[in-house]
Formats: structure tokens, C-alpha cells, sequence
């Protein structure tokens, strides 16, 4: 096991290293700010009047760089970055990214405000490590001339502007953002899941068991996840609402967390060694646990609790290297060489991380990554999770079996999917060759209901934007009974987006036909195609927004309808008993996120029950129809469909159809559509 463990954690640290040493290129046309910040001093009541009479100098992009220059303070500065636009950002709505300022700042361009991230005092709050980034309006900016992006920025404690910082078209600068967040950010979130996970289970063991040693780990995993609340607190519900000012939501995360994940961790030492704590060591880590949470407590501002946090780390720091001097010293009496060796293995992981992000944050000056420490944490609350479980295997023989079981079923399906992907990649070298074939084949793939179907009429528009489309649909009848319907709309067009629908259709019918079979909600089928999907289609970036629809029978007069959206527009719904639109998004209240097919990004999918009786109208659409500009770039919109349906409502749902087609060409008029556009429309009857 130890060899095993060896081999692992040296292909960690490659990994670990790797990633910090390898600067990447951005892939997308962008321009950088890096090379052309300039810094003023400011004061909180000057206005940008004031900064252009300033005389700027120039200023080192790096982390703690506003400290260097103004020390921990409150303060005020203005960051001037003056840039001329390159062709290829030329006449386009851009983005500016700056990927971590701390603490809060306003910014503008070209005089024009453009936004503000965290808060200025009185009632002031931080970004964190969320990225700042700001749309700029092409009205607003010089084409061919110099162009001046100004930043005050109200900084405290490790004032910092980072690197990295560029302007960008704004898809490409929210993805930039996106990513940078996610990196920052967004992945603390994943690992307070884990943490919040092994503080259950930790405490499920102990509810089994009565030891000691189980309860201080799960609460130090507890205490941890509340010391990473910090690093991701701008991606919780109610941050910087002011109902918790930030002072302190900093004390009951960043050291609360940190003086109680240490303190557990320290008696979870003592209790798995199996070594009793000395008396006079009991009261002294007590005292200081009280004193340093009362000192915290008492202080009124953010500056002085993080100068407080350096001695606080130190003394906390000194009773760890305490309790390992003691344990290391007893060891030797007691003979318990296997759980020292086991101590040292499992805190290993962490000590090597800590000593990285030392090497990287505070000598390298560089926070454009995770804090590593927080890799090696997991690491080791799983390895003692490991070491937990193998006394307890007894326990769990029944779910190895069950593993097992898994294992081979998911080394089957990859077969499949590896085969469908193969095949998937043959049809798309024909697809290249003749795309009137492609074209051909798409239609018949995606064909309409034949026949009739028992109490519903249906009418479909499905217009690919080149020959072949990235929307995609499917009825699921059976017997004449409409169990069913989705519409997916792959990111992009043409060909790829295509081949992602034809790949996608088998999955998704799979899918429902497993929801329907174990009586599941419609949003677990859609989070089982996300999984397929992700794994089917290996390093095609696109994704898919997708809408699935179950219907079942209550009496000949009335169906009940259960909908789920992976990130789609929802269907409009005409209610003939009230004579009105119904908001279908406002039936589900919770906040749902995420598409279908993106790799390592958290999804929630809506869960939508209600009622459809005769009379009643669904039209479920891709947004081709409702994003169709005219010449002015006006859109659709929504608004218009849903007026259009409830003035038509009594006619034939074909010459609805008909009607909207026509509406949609006559907006349009000489603008062309730059998307596919399907409309399906279902009437209850």
C-alpha cells in the first residue's frame, strides 16, 4: 500500500506543478491589459473630473500589488488603462475582464460608466474572487483612436490587482470569466460538497461506533467547509445583500473556520493515535481556542482582523507542531507504529499543497490558481475515509459486489457509446462529401407523428438555417398515445450541430423511455442524458438546450403534463378555461442552471407538473423563432408569439402554424436568420 501511495502522490505533484508552471494562450482574438496599467492615489468623494487632472505612474501587475503601494489600510486608487483597438475587435460589442481585484471597484470607459463589482464604504463588501467583468457598448468607443478604461478601486487589507486582464468580444469575454470563476472560485463549491458528504458519513460511523476519533474528523470537515464559504461566498444565495455585513461573514468563515478545523484536527490527532490528551495541554488549547474566537469577535474592522490573522495562524501553527512533537515522543511508549505511519501518510498530501501555495502566493506573487492546500485536504479526508472504510469492509461487502456490477455495466456502455461514436464520425466524412444526402437523411431521422394520435393534434416547423440543423425532436407514441415529446437545440449549426442531434436522439429516447418504465421525474432522464451525452461525444465543445414533456391521461377530457428545461426557453401555454397565457416558469420557483453535454459544470433542471384540458394550446420552440432579428436588430421576442397565439387560438393548430410562419418571414423581411428554427405546437382537443 505504501509503494501504491508513493507512485500516487508523485504524479500529483507532477500534475500539481504542471498546472502552476504552464502559462496557456487564450484561444480567442482578445487584447490584453497587462502591459499598459497606470495607478493614481484617489480619495473616496474624487470623481473621474478629478482623475484626469492625476498624473499616473506605471504599475506591476501582481497579487498584494496595491498593498506594496498603499500597505492594509482603507484606500482609494485609480487604475488607468489606455489601449487602442485591434481590427479584429473592431465595430463589435466587447467585454473587459479583470479576473481579481480586491477589494471592490467602479469602472468606466471613455468616461461612460460601465459598471461596479463589490461595494464601497459605508456598507461595503468584497468581490472575493469572482471576476470583474463589464460590458462596453461599440457606441462608446474610439475605432481607430485611443481608448481609456478607468478603475477606482477601493482596497483594504491585500489590495490586489491581478494579471490576466483583457478585453474581448462579450461571448468570448463571459467565457473567459466563466472560467476563470470556475477556477477561482466556483470549485470550492465542489469541494464543500465533498466536505459536507464526508461530515455525513464521518457521522454516520460514529453513530455506529462511539469513537472519538470519528467525530473530531467529521467535524473538522465541517469546519473546513465553513472555511471555504469564504473562497466561494459570491456563489452563494444573499451574499452582499448587507444582511450579514462583511466583517462578519469574514470571521464566521475565514477564522472561525480556520481556528476550529485546526482544533478538531488536533484532537482527531490524539484520538486516532490512540494517545491521551494531557490535562494541562487540555486547558491550554481551550484557553487559546476562547481567547483568539473572543479577540476576533470584539474587533470591529476588516483591516485589523487580517493583520489579527498572521499571529492567530502562528499560534495555531505552534499547537499543531506541539501535538506531532508529543504524539512522536509517546509513540514510542505505546508501540502504535502503523496508525503513526498512517497519520503521517494521510497528512502528507496537505503539508506538501500548503508548502506550494507558500512557493506560489506568497514568494511567486501568483493567485490565478485554486489554493492547492484545499487539493491536499481532500486528499487526505479521503485517505483516512479509505483507512475508515477498510475496518468496516465487512459492512460493505454487499456494495463492492454492487461496484462490481456497475463497473462492468459502464465498461459495456462504453463500448457502445464508442461504437456509436465511431459511427457518428464516418457520417460525418458523407455528411462533408454531400450535405443534400445529409440533409435528406436528417429529415427522415426526425420525422413527424404518422397518423393520428389519441386527443392531441400537432403541427411542426422545422427549418434548418444551412441543410442540415442543430435542433432536434422526438415523439414517443405509443398505441396512439402521445407518452411524450422533447426538443433539443445544439450549440451552433450546420454539420457539427447536426451530428450532435443524430448522436443524441437514441440517448435521449433511452432516456425517457427509463424515466417512464421506473416512474422518475422528467429531470432525472434530462441529468441522464447530460451524463450520456458528455461521455458520448468525448472533446466536442458543443452543448445542447433541451425541453422534455410527459403526458399522461387523467380522464377523456384532461392530460397531465410534467415538463423539464435543461437551460431552454419555455414553452408558451394557452389556458382555453382561463383565455390567457399561463407562465409555465413561474409554476417552478427555485433557481435552476446548466445545459446538457458540459463537462465538470454543476446542473439543476426544473421540475413543471400541471394540467392541459380540451382547448388548451402548447408551443414548445427553439429560440431561432423568438431571436429572429429584422433589419434593425429587433428580436421576435416571446411577447410577440404568445399575442399571436392567444389571437389565433380558435383556429386549426396548421393554420396557426401557417399564420406564425408568415408573421415571422414579414418581421424578418430582408435580414437573414442566423439560426436553425423549430415550433411545435400541441393542441388538447
Amino acid at each position: 500500500m505504501k509503494n501504491n501511495f508513493v507512485r500516487f502522490l508523485l504524479i500529483f505533484l507532477l500534475l500539481i506543478s504542471s498546472i502552476s508552471c504552464k502559462k496557456k494562450e487564450h484561444p480567442f482574438a482578445n487584447l490584453s491589459l497587462d502591459d499598459c496599467a497606470l495607478w493614481a492615489l484617489a480619495s473616496q468623494n474624487e470623481t473621474i473630473q478629478d482623475a484626469a487632472a492625476k498624473e499616473f505612474s506605471p504599475l506591476k501587475l501582481k497579487y498584494c500589488n496595491l498593498f506594496d503601494i498603499l500597505g492594509d489600510e482603507q484606500s482609494f486608487v485609480w487604475v488607468k488603462f489606455n489601449f487602442t483597438l485591434p481590427d479584429e475587435l473592431k465595430n463589435e460589442e466587447l467585454g473587459v475582464v479583470f479576473p481579481y481585484i480586491n477589494f471592490a471597484d467602479k469602472a468606466w470607459c471613455n468616461g461612460v460608466f460601465i459598471g461596479e463589482t463589490g461595494s464601497f464604504p459605508p456598507h461595503y463588501y468584497s468581490s472575493l474572487y469572482k471576476s470583474h467583468i463589464y460590458t462596453i457598448p461599440k457606441n462608446i468607443l474610439n475605432q481607430n483612436e485611443e481608448n481609456t478604461i478607468l478603475l477606482k478601486i477601493f482596497s483594504q487589507g491585500n489590495g490586489t490587482i491581478s494579471d490576466g486582464n483583457l478585453i474581448a468580444k462579450i461571448d468570448r469575454a463571459k467565457y473567459y470569466a466563466n472560467k476563470k470563476d470556475f477556477i477561482s472560485s466556483k470549485i470550492y463549491l465542489l469541494f464543500e460538497g465533498i466536505l459536507n458528504a464526508a461530515f455525513l458519513f464521518l457521522m454516520f460511523f460514529y453513530f455506529a461506533k462511539k469513537s472519538k476519533y470519528l467525530l473530531h474528523f467529521a467535524l473538522s470537515c465541517l469546519s473546513t467547509f465553513f472555511f471555504l464559504a469564504f473562497f466561494s461566498g459570491n456563489e452563494w444565495p444573499g451574499y452582499g445583500d448587507q444582511i450579514l455585513n462583511f466583517t462578519l461573514f469574514a470571521k464566521f468563515t475565514l477564522f472561525f473556520g480556520f481556528y476550529f478545523s485546526t482544533y478538531t484536527t488536533m484532537n482527531f490527532m490524539f484520538d486516532y493515535i490512540g494517545i491521551q490528551q494531557p490535562k494541562y495541554w487540555i486547558i491550554i488549547k481551550n484557553i487559546l481556542l476562547c481567547s483568539t474566537i473572543i479577540i476576533t469577535f470584539v474587533i470591529k474592522d476588516y483591516v485589523t482582523l487580517l493583520r489579527m490573522f498572521t499571529p492567530m495562524a502562528i499560534v495555531y501553527t505552534a499547537q499543531l507542531l506541539f501535538v506531532n512533537a508529543y504524539i512522536l515522543i509517546n509513540i514510542k511508549k505505546n508501540k502504535n507504529k502503523n496508525q503513526l505511519i498512517s497519520l503521517t501518510i494521510g497528512f502528507l498530501p496537505s503539508i506538501i499543497c500548503i508548502f506550494i501555495d507558500f512557493i506560489a502566493r506568497t514568494l511567486n506573487h501568483n493567485i490565478n490558481h485554486p489554493f492547492f492546500m484545499i487539493f491536499g485536504w481532500e486528499i487526505t479526508v479521503t485517505f483516512f475515509i479509505f483507512m475508515l472504510s477498510l475496518e468496516y469492509s465487512k459492512v460493505f461487502v454487499q456494495n463492492e459486489k454492487f461496484n462490481k456490477d456497475l463497473q462492468r455495466q459502464i465498461e459495456l456502455r462504453t463500448v457502445d457509446l464508442t461504437f456509436a461514436n465511431e459511427k457518428l464520425l464516418y457520417e460525418n466524412h458523407r455528411a462533408q462529401k454531400d450535405l443534400n444526402m445529409a440533409s435528406i437523411v436528417q429529415q427522415k431521422f426526425f420525422a413527424r407523428p404518422e397518423g393520428e394520435v389519441k386527443n392531441w393534434e400537432i403541427a411542426i416547423v422545422y427549418e434548418p438555417l444551412d441543410k442540415v440543423s442543430g435542433d432536434l425532436y422526438d415523439f414517443y407514441i405509443q398505441d396512439n398515445l402521445l407518452n411524450g415529446f422533447s426538443l433539443f437545440d445544439a450549440s451552433g449549426h450546420g454539420v457539427a450541430a447536426a451530428l450532435i442531434t443524430m448522436l443524441s436522439k437514441n440517448i435521449i429516447y433511452k432516456a425517457f423511455r427509463r424515466s417512464l418504465e421506473q416512474n422518475q421525474k422528467v429531470s432525472a432522464a434530462l441529468k441522464d442524458v447530460n451524463d450520456k451525452i458528455i461521455k458520448a461525444k468525448g472533446d466536442i465543445e458543443n452543448y445542447l438546450t433541451g425541453v422534455m414533456v410527459r403526458f399522461s391521461d387523467i380522464d377523456e377530457n384532461t392530460s397531465k403534463v410534467e415538463l423539464s428545461s435543461a437551460g431552454h426557453p419555455y414553452p408558451v401555454l394557452y389556458s382555453a378555461k382561463q383565455d390567457k397565457i399561463v407562465d409555465l416558469k413561474q409554476l417552478d420557483q427555485e433557481v435552476h442552471f446548466g445545459a446538457i453535454g458540459m463537462a465538470g459544470i454543476e446542473v439543476s433542471f426544473s421540475d413543471i407538473d400541471f394540467e392541459m384540458s380540451k382547448g388548451d394550446i402548447l408551443v414548445t420552440f427553439s429560440d431561432g423563432i423568438i431571436e429572429l432579428c429584422d433589419e434593425n436588430r429587433n428580436s421576435f421576442g416571446r411577447s410577440r408569439l404568445e399575442d399571436m397565439i392567444k389571437e389565433h387560438k380558435d383556429l386549426p393548430i396548421d393554420e396557426i402554424l401557417e399564420i406564425l410562419k408568415t408573421q415571422a418571414h414579414k418581421f424578418r423581411g430582408d435580414n437573414p436568420r442566423d439560426d436553425d428554427l423549430t415550433v411545435i405546437i400541441l393542441k388538447r382537443v
